[in-house]
């Protein structure tokens, strides 16, 4: 958990405040990386690196995620269920066609 929160925070520290507007490539890879994590994305971890919310930039996909038992938002993290991860490939697809 700190690993992960630590990793984010230090990428956020490189950033000036134009580049915290990143494009959804870099916000994806941040994606996929936490993703991989039981513990999941950091909501707000996400928010301080790319300057948006999460949950605003990828809507559909989350809604998507969430309705089919793929993916779960609380304790302010967004985590693939034991479903999502065993398809963790075929859920990422869903945020990619959203850039």
């Amino acid at each position: 958990h700190d690993k992960i929160d630590t990793f984010l925070l230090e990428e956020a520290r490189g950033y000036t405040t134009e580049n915290k507007m990143a494009d959804t490539d870099d916000m994806f890879d941040t994606l996929m990386l936490a993703t991989r994590m039981v513990q999941g994305l950091e909501l707000q971890a996400f928010r301080d690196l790319h300057g948006q919310a999460f949950e605003a930039v990828f809507q559909k996909p989350v809604q998507y995620c969430i309705a089919n038992g793929l993916a779960e938002m609380e304790d302010g993290y967004f985590r693939l269920t034991d479903r999502g991860l065993d398809v963790q490939n075929s859920v990422l697809m869903y945020f990619m066609a959203e850039e």
